[in-house]
């Protein structure tokens, strides 16, 4: 993704812009008083693996290193990370206290 930009706006979106969507996440995260402790769990979770992926984009030159091959023979269902896993588990955090809170009202 963002391959064909140039380097100075590859760089300005994804280290800069990321890193400021990250520590604006981090701010509402800690200051907030109305989240409920699934949403705390799920947004930390997210921002955890932001920051993750943040890391490998300053170390190895605006890449994200993904390690993980799953699949069985020569089906491979995907390819990423741990940091991947932690947004995707963040996401299903917020979606689960989201439904549960919808449950509660009916």
């Amino acid at each position: 993704m963002g391959a064909s930009l140039p380097a100075a706006w590859r760089q300005a979106i994804f280290l800069v812009g990321a890193g400021g969507a990250l520590l604006t996440l981090l701010g509402y995260v800690l200051c907030s008083r109305s989240l409920s402790p699934s949403s705390r769990l799920g947004l930390s979770l997210v921002l955890a693996g932001g920051v993750g992926n943040l890391v490998d984009r300053i170390r190895y030159d605006g890449a994200v290193v993904d390690f993980l091959n799953v699949g069985i023979g020569a089906l491979r269902t995907g390819i990423f990370n741990v940091a991947d896993l932690a947004i995707f588990a963040g996401a299903l955090v917020l979606i689960a206290g989201r439904l549960g809170e919808r449950a509660r009202w009916m």
